[in-house]
């Protein structure tokens, strides 16, 4: 097959879920032997790019097999995915992440072919609570996609209230492959927090590091991390800020205990998988898509969800979120419990990296292959609506 991925999020590097999911997803893909091509936003690095073929507002390259178009300009993106949906010809178009539906609107326009939303996110689609702008125009186009794919139960669900659409829950291989190393350690390591922000409960997270001044913590500063998430860390004695990396076993080569605290709907939360593979314990919020990542290992802990967002934004680029009161005490007494008893927290890492282990061996690389497939042969066929 010829596959075409859109995304108005950066392809290199891919440090959000949203990224590393596409990325994943069509690497895993071009070894199988499709072809494959991504147009999405300019920010690779030099080393990836040197050499590429400079054309108006883009550059072109190869990287393990895959074509990218790397777009300088994000007004520039509909129009470039238009031309070359019409250069490759592709069997199908993936559109993943596009917020301002910009790209589902060339995709939709320039080609009759199958064209399929990526979901990595209740925020970025246009109904329901947990949206970030709600747009009863942008929701009506995903009304003419031939299919909706997402990764957890919850996201098909929450889809299905609140528009009507039906969607397809296929988990993404993105954990690489085995062996994977366990770095689960009761006594070394830090207690770690990825994407510091208000929408990740990083006031549930500084909580903990003032009520635990002898434990280490460490944040990774991300996408969400706004300028005041990390002058309220750097204040904090015992908190280390790390780099974000591709390669997270930098991260959890240092981690002892994950925190998930998250106030949103997480689609699934890869993350999860990615710590308890390595045999890490994961504390994560009682909310949505990490009920499921959690793969029915404790600790699921509860938060009160934001449910209203400002039409303000923050350096970030995102609609400012009214963070109700937590009740920390249940964060408190899951941490030291781990952190107090090394038989619990051995019990915890061993049920993870199990669960874990068994969870990526069950994803389906051919699903993907068979749903394309189906899509292809029967266009007029919608699968949603």
């Amino acid at each position: 097959m010829k596959i075409l991925l859109s995304s108005r999020l950066t392809y290199f590097p891919a440090i959000s879920g949203a990224s590393k999911g596409d990325r994943a997803l069509l690497g895993a893909l071009a070894k199988r032997g499709h072809q494959c091509r991504v147009v999405a936003i300019d920010a690779a690095p030099t080393e990836l790019s040197r050499g590429s073929e400079a054309v108006s507002g883009e550059r072109r390259f190869t990287v393990n097999h895959i074509e990218f178009v790397a777009v300088r300009r994000p007004d520039q993106l509909s129009a470039i995915l238009s031309a070359q949906i019409g250069e490759f010809r592709p069997d199908c178009v993936l559109v993943s992440e596009d917020r301002s539906f910009s790209c589902l609107t060339a995709a939709l326009r320039a080609s009759d072919l199958p064209v399929i939303y990526v979901c990595h996110s209740p925020a970025t689609l246009p109904f329901g609570p947990e949206s970030f702008d709600v747009d009863p125009q942008s929701a009506a186009l995903l009304q003419q996609v031939a299919g909706i794919i997402t990764q957890s139960q919850y996201m098909k669900s929450y889809i299905r209230r609140w528009s009507g659409l039906d969607s397809s829950v296929m988990p993404f291989p993105v954990y690489g492959e085995p062996p994977f190393q366990s770095h689960g350690r009761f006594d070394q390591g830090f207690v770690t927090l990825v994407n510091p922000s208000q929408i990740k409960g990083v006031e549930i997270f500084k909580q903990l590091a003032q009520a635990r001044p002898d434990i280490d913590f460490a944040a990774v500063p991300t996408w969400a991390t706004g300028q005041g998430d990390r002058q309220a860390l750097e204040h904090l004695p015992n908190l280390t800020l790390l780099e974000p990396s591709e390669d997270i076993d930098q991260i959890l080569s240092r981690t002892r205990i994950l925190l998930m605290p998250s106030l949103w709907g997480e689609a699934f939360g890869y993350l999860s998988v990615e710590a308890m593979l390595r045999g890490i314990p994961v504390l994560a919020s009682d909310l949505g898509g990490l009920r499921e990542a959690k793969l029915g290992v404790d600790y699921l802990l509860p938060v009160q969800p934001i449910e209203h967002y400002s039409a303000r934004l923050d350096d970030r680029l995102i609609p400012v979120p009214s963070v109700p009161a937590q009740a920390f005490s249940p964060w408190l007494d899951a941490l030291d419990a781990l952190l107090k008893n090394h038989d619990h927290y051995a019990v915890i890492s061993t049920a993870s990296r199990e669960a874990a282990l068994a969870f990526v061996a069950s994803i389906d690389l051919a699903g993907f292959e068979r749903y394309f497939e189906a899509l292809i042969q029967s266009p007029a066929e919608k699968t949603i609506g």
